[in-house]
């Protein structure tokens, strides 16, 4: 249990730490895997949230809406225009 505590004194510091290095860190002497494996489910808890990973907005609050893209217009298959390359919404 004394390495849990060190790793999250690492992650806290350095969130994106690799887990390599926090081996060499901590004196880890043990398999690799196990130690990747406990980093891979601490460090969630210690980086920051993703600039697009907000998903409540306030009454109101522009908002981006990705409807138009070419991925959501193949549903439209071949037409008149299927020599075109962009796509009007």
């Amino acid at each position: 249990m004394r390495s849990t505590r060190r790793i999250r004194e690492l992650l806290q510091a350095y969130p994106t730490m690799p887990a390599t290095v926090i081996t060499e860190r901590i004196g880890w002497e043990r398999a690799l895997t196990v130690l990747k494996d406990r980093v891979w489910e601490l460090r969630p808890a210690y980086l920051p949230p993703g600039p697009a990973s907000r998903t409540d907005y306030e009454p109101g609050e522009l908002a981006q809406c990705d409807f138009c893209s070419r991925r959501s217009r193949s549903w439209l298959g071949r037409s008149r225009n299927a020599g075109r390359r962009s796509f009007r919404c």
